[in-house]
């Protein structure tokens, strides 16, 4: 393994709580995981319950780093945001980023601080930054992170 990166993203419309200035918690959670090796990368997925502890919708991906085509975010920083992963052969692995909920936001708080906040606790910019740098640069990226 030369590096990973995780998403941690709400699954469904659970419900959701969080305090003044801290990140978006939610009851169930849609967690993936990605393992960067010399050859590809292996992305596991599931879903977490926490009212129950189940755990479900267990699935693996592999793919080498050539398909990779690119990797994208859309939607504004302050709202739900999507985030894909787009192969060469137009296939699509999209995620849906945790929403700040502007109605929702305590007053001395900014929409963009809690989403930002919410992102980074998610593991969502480190997975995007380790993403795009291999989409951007395939192979190259992990001779890169090697050192």
């Amino acid at each position: 393994m030369i590096s990973h990166a995780f998403a941690e993203l709400p699954a469904g419309r659970p419900g959701r709580a969080r305090v003044l200035h801290g990140p978006w918690r939610f009851r169930k959670y849609r967690i993936s995981v990605f393992l960067l090796t010399m050859d590809g990368v292996r992305q596991f997925d599931a879903v977490l319950d926490l009212d129950t502890g189940e755990i479900s919708d267990r699935g693996r991906m592999n793919y080498r780093f050539e398909v990779i085509a690119s990797v994208r975010v859309t939607g504004a920083a302050s709202a739900a945001q999507t985030f894909a992963l787009v192969f060469v052969n137009g296939q699509e692995i999209k995620m849906n980023t945790a929403e700040s909920a502007l109605g929702e936001v305590l007053e001395g708080e900014k929409p963009e601080a809690v989403a930002r906040v919410t992102q980074d606790a998610a593991g969502l910019q480190h997975t995007l930054s380790v993403l795009e740098g291999v989409a951007a640069d395939g192979k190259e990226w992990v001779r890169k992170a090697r050192g």
